[in-house]
C-alpha cells in the first residue's frame, strides 16, 4: 500500500514533512517530497514507483496529478482559508524563501508590491496571489471525495498532534507496540536480516507494521511546537519566524468587510466545502 501526505501552502506542510521524515523512517519507509507536478513523473504514483518511497508528501497537491484507481492511502491537511492568507501575507512580505523558479520570481514581485502597500491593501493583493499559486489546487481537491483519502485540519492537529498522529497511523495500518523490549529485539532482528537479503537467501522485508510507543512519544516530542520555536508558547508573535503565532483565528484581527468581501468574491463556498462556518 503505497501512503501519501497532500500538503498545501502554509498549511503546516514544513512541520508536517519534519514529523513525516522522522516518524516513517522508523517504519522502515524513505520519505520523498513531490513538490507540485513535476514534468518528470505522470502521477504521484509514478513519483513514487520511480524513486521506489516507502512514503511521499505532495507538496501543493494538485487533483490533477492524482490517479484514483491506484492502490493508496492519503492523508489531506486542510486549514481556515482566511488563516492562510494572513500567513502567506507576513511570511511571502518578509520571511519565505525566494526559490530559483517560476513561482520564486513571481514571489519575488510580490514581495516587492507588497512592501509598497499598507496591511489591507496588501492582504487584498496576498488574496490574488495565493488564490493563483496555491489556494486553487486546495480548493479543488477537497471537492474531491474518496475513501482512500482522509483529510484533516491543521487546527485539529495543532491541539493534540500525538493523539491526531496515532489516529493518522491507524488510517494507514501501522502500529504502536508498548512492548519495551520491542525496540531493541526489532533493530537486531532488522539487522540480522540485511546480510541474508544482500545475498539473496531471504525476501527482502523493506517495510515495518510496527514501532514501540517509546519511539514514537520521542519523535513526537523532538517535533512539539515548544522544541522547533525554542520554547516560545503558541499565541506569542514572532514576525521573523516560519512559525509565526502557532493560533488558529489570526484572520479577525486583519479582515474587514471589504476584505470579506473580496475573500467570498473570489473562494465562494470554500468555507463550506472545509466546514469552516
Amino acid at each position: 500500500m503505497k501512503l501519501f501526505f497532500f500538503l498545501h501552502h502554509k498549511c503546516g506542510s514544513g512541520w508536517f514533512n519534519k514529523i513525516n521524515f522522522d516518524l516513517f523512517k522508523a517504519y522502515g519507509r524513505v520519505v520523498h517530497i513531490l513538490n507540485e507536478n513535476d514534468s518528470n513523473y505522470n502521477s504521484v504514483n509514478d513519483f513514487y514507483e520511480k524513486k521506489k518511497a516507502g512514503f511521499v508528501s505532495f507538496n501543493n497537491a494538485d487533483l490533477s496529478f492524482i490517479n484514483s484507481n491506484d492502490n493508496f492511502k492519503a492523508i489531506h491537511i486542510v486549514r481556515d482559508p482566511r488563516d492562510i492568507i494572513i500567513s502567506a501575507y507576513f511570511s511571502h512580505k518578509k520571511v519565505h524563501p525566494i526559490m530559483d523558479s517560476v513561482e520564486g520570481k513571481a514571489m519575488l514581485e510580490h514581495r516587492k508590491k507588497l512592501h509598497c502597500l499598507n496591511i489591507e491593501e496588501g492582504i487584498k493583493e496576498e488574496i490574488l496571489f495565493t488564490k493563483k499559486w496555491y489556494l486553487d489546487k486546495l480548493c479543488t481537491l477537497s471537492n474531491y471525495s474518496s475513501n482512500n483519502i482522509l483529510r484533516l485540519k491543521l487546527e485539529d492537529i495543532s491541539k493534540d498532534h500525538i493523539n491526531s498522529y496515532r489516529r493518522i497511523l491507524n488510517f494507514f495500518s501501522l502500529k504502536i507496540t508498548d512492548d519495551k523490549q520491542f525496540d531493541r529485539l526489532s533493530d537486531l532482528y532488522y539487522k540480522a536480516r540485511v546480510p541474508l537479503e544482500k545475498r539473496g537467501l531471504i525476501k527482502s522485508s523493506k517495510f515495518r507494521n510496527q514501532i514501540s510507543n517509546i519511539c514514537f512519544e520521542k519523535i513526537m516530542k523532538k517535533n512539539s511546537w515548544e522544541n522547533i520555536t525554542k520554547g516560545r508558547p503558541k499565541g506569542k508573535l514572532d514576525i521573523n519566524s516560519h512559525y509565526r503565532k502557532g493560533v488558529p483565528g489570526d484572520w479577525k484581527n486583519y479582515f474587514n468587510e471589504d476584505i470579506h468581501d473580496m475573500f467570498l468574491k473570489h473562494f465562494g463556498n470554500i468555507l463550506d466545502v472545509l466546514d469552516y462556518k
